[in-house]
Formats: structure tokens, sequence, C-alpha cells
């Protein structure tokens, strides 16, 4: 992931560690000593002086950007598999194998627990109103909660995993990345607003560009596809030699 200052990039390894980045390549620090399984996910802080990583090891932490941890976050009972902040910085939501999806004080205290996924939490995603999450898993289905009423929405639509998904910035639409090989756009509501085909492969990763210009998704298959929001394939980025597992958007849109 991108911090929001454009400083720094992080990246999450199944070598335990976490690494802060330059956008030259440069390695700025490596975070380690926090966990002892393979690091899977990880988000920056709003104020880009923060981070929190989850891992297999069943546990969160959260370091500051000099590698330090300062809280251990501990609850899931099995791998977490994606984490995000509230874009007001107050909340962390993470969703893991456990089936559960939770939402958590940046002081490390566990809020809330959402039930409702009958298999594994592959990603999570805070909408821009700090009110909602988006979550999505191997049950094929998309849910939306409100961080005080709970479940309020579930779409279903795909016809395999749903390993991704990604608020648009102004909150009203979802774009959901899928072992079927497809993107899917939806509404808030649940209604689909379209199907975007062009990969080969199950797709491993969505993101949206915070001008909302643009879509990049990943896939087995190597590719990296871009899209103009209006589902139109504009190009496909080559060169990885393995599947593309994560992608990202700088907050400036301009590089992925």
């Amino acid at each position: 992931c991108f911090s929001p200052d454009c400083e720094m990039n992080a990246s999450a390894s199944e070598d335990t560690t976490v690494r802060l980045w330059k956008s030259d390549g440069t390695v700025i620090r490596t975070l380690r000593g926090g966990h002892d399984r393979w690091v899977t996910c990880v988000a920056f802080h709003p104020n880009s002086k923060s981070l929190v990583s989850g891992s297999a090891d069943r546990n969160l932490i959260i370091w500051n950007t000099m590698g330090v941890p300062m809280r251990h976050l501990r609850g899931h009972d099995s791998f977490v598999e994606s984490v995000a902040y509230a874009p007001n910085g107050l909340a962390i939501v993470s969703g893991s194998r456990d089936r559960t999806v939770k939402m958590w004080g940046t002081d490390g205290v566990l809020l809330k627990t959402f039930y409702g996924h009958t298999d594994k939490v592959w990603s999570v995603a805070f909408s821009h109103d700090n009110h909602t999450i988006a979550s999505a898993g191997f049950d094929r289905s998309i849910r939306i909660w409100d961080i005080e009423q709970g479940l309020i929405s579930t779409f279903q639509g795909h016809g395999d995993v749903v390993h991704s998904i990604a608020f648009s910035p102004d909150g009203k639409n979802i774009a959901s990345a899928s072992r079927d090989t497809t993107v899917k756009l939806w509404v808030i509501r649940g209604t689909p607003l379209r199907t975007l085909m062009g990969h080969t492969d199950e797709i491993m990763a969505i993101a949206i560009s915070p001008n909302s210009k643009f879509l990049a998704s990943t896939c087995k298959d190597k590719t990296v596809n871009l899209w103009n929001a209006n589902g139109t394939l504009q190009t496909i980025l080559e060169g990885h030699n393995d599947k593309v597992n994560s992608v990202a958007f700088s907050p400036d849109s301009s590089t992925i």
C-alpha cells in the first residue's frame, strides 16, 4: 500500500516482516519481531505516521513508521486476511478465515464482531463515510455492514470466491474481483451495474483510483488490467512472472 502522504510504500511478506520503501525501491526499514508467521495484509493510518498489519499468526499489530510495535490486537481464531483503516483514522476493520469481521479501536480494543459469512472472509473495506464496512470471501457473497446496526445488505452474483472489494471514493459503488475471472461493479444497495471481462484466470485484487477515473485488477494470469470507470479496458500491464496478489493506487492517482 501507499502512505497517504505519498512518502513511502509498505509491503507484507511470507518472511514474517513488513518493509517500508521509498518510491525508487530503496528500503527505508524492515519491521520485524512482531509476527511469527507470514504477514498477509498491511494498511497505513490516514496520517501516515503508523500502520497496521495482519498475519497468519491470527494477530494484528499497529506499528509506528520507525518500526516499533505499539499495539497487539488479538481476537481472531484464524488467519487475518485483510485489514483497513477508517478514513477518519479512528477504527480498524479486519477480516479472517474464522468467518468474522472485527472492528477495533486504534487503542487495540475490540469494539465489535460481525457474524454472517459462512466461509473465510478474504477482503474488507471501509467506506469514506466511516460508518459502512464491506466484506467478501469464500462464500461468494459481498456483505455491507453499518458499524452500529450490523448487516444491512448482501450481494450475490459471483460464481466463485470473491477475493477483493473496494469502495468508490464517493461511497456509492463497490467493485469486486472474483475467482470466476470477472470484476463486477455494484450500486451500494446491491444492484449490479456491469461486469468487466478481460482476464483469463482468477482475479486476485481490485482497486479504484482516488480520482474515480480508473480501476486496476490483478490476476493469476500474471497481468494487471487498467479499466476506465465505465468498464472499458484501457490497457494490460505485463511484466510479472507469477500471479499478482495485490494492487494499490497512489493517493494522487498517477501511479499503480
